[in-house]
């Protein structure tokens, strides 16, 4: 289901940081997979999520594979 969702697989973001050469525990507590205590990074994400714009649905031939 390439596109469709997002890359949680803990070993796929090791690889993704590996490549972009930066710490893979920040990847993978943004993905959801590891639980953060960093509260630096709790509120950066935030901020981000707050700034985001709707998306409007899409339409039925963009849904298609």
């Amino acid at each position: 289901m390439i596109g469709k969702a997002p890359a949680r697989d803990p070993k796929v973001l090791v690889r993704i940081a590996a490549v972009l050469n930066v710490e893979a525990q920040p990847l993978l507590e943004l993905a959801g997979p590891v639980t953060t205590t960093d509260q630096r990074l709790v509120r950066i994400a935030a901020q981000f999520s707050a700034r985001l714009e709707s998306v409007k649905p899409l339409e039925p031939e963009e849904e298609q594979p």
